[in-house]
């Protein structure tokens, strides 16, 4: 229950950004958008996984790196961020808090194309997505 107040108390303070400004990307545009990238050695679109660094370990969506909201308070932004194309924020299902809020801090602090993967991974996996560990 610690983790989850602590990730409700990022996400209440995650700036002027609310939840109507966040852009949703649906599964099917992510897997096109990771698909497009595999064996051409650039990340154009970074995947960043909001969910805790246990649940990271037990699988996630291949390339993506492990950054949460306290990632974000505490470090500010990835310094690969700036540079990609897209950002496809995404937590353990369709509800994730996590996600949400990591989504709101990278918005306010200034980086643009970030998106919240509608679904999450629960959806990714439910849709065929490959993982890794």
């Amino acid at each position: 229950m610690v983790v989850s107040m602590s990730a409700l108390a990022l996400v209440a303070s995650c700036g002027r950004t609310s939840d109507r400004d966040v852009e949703f990307m649906s599964v099917a545009q992510a897997r096109r958008l990771w698909s497009s990238q595999q064996g051409k050695g650039t990340q154009a679109t970074l995947f960043l996984d909001a969910r805790s660094q246990e649940e990271f370990a037990d699988g996630h969506i291949p390339g993506a790196r492990h950054f949460s909201l306290a990632d974000a308070a505490s470090h500010g932004t990835p310094a690969d961020a700036r540079t990609a194309d897209n950002i496809v924020v995404y937590g353990p299902d369709p509800a994730s808090p996590a996600a949400m809020g990591l989504a709101k801090r990278l918005m306010a602090q200034g980086v643009d194309n970030v998106y919240l993967m509608q679904g999450g991974l629960l959806r990714w996996r439910t849709n065929g997505g490959e993982l890794e560990k």
